[in-house]
């Protein structure tokens, strides 16, 4: 087993990033009064992160396959 594992956000730039956005849609809210455009923030934000996840999900795919070949070759 290899020892590499998938990078994951450390907590502090979760809630960072969960306070970025929750300023974001109280300034979007309150004084230009465009709720749609808080949601459409929220929602590229998370589009993002998802992205992010099926990158990491893919590397960790391709590492495993080679790996893999690797011991296959190996044998």
């Amino acid at each position: 087993m290899s020892g590499w594992s998938p990078p994951s956000l450390s907590r502090e730039w979760r809630i960072g990033i969960a306070l970025f956005y929750v300023f974001l849609f109280v300034y979007f809210f309150v004084f230009l009064q465009q709720l749609l455009l808080g949601i459409l923030i929220g929602a590229l934000i998370g589009l993002c992160y998802i992205l992010w996840r099926f990158l990491i999900a893919t590397e960790a795919i391709a590492d495993a396959l080679h790996r893999i070949a690797h011991q296959r070759e190996q044998s």
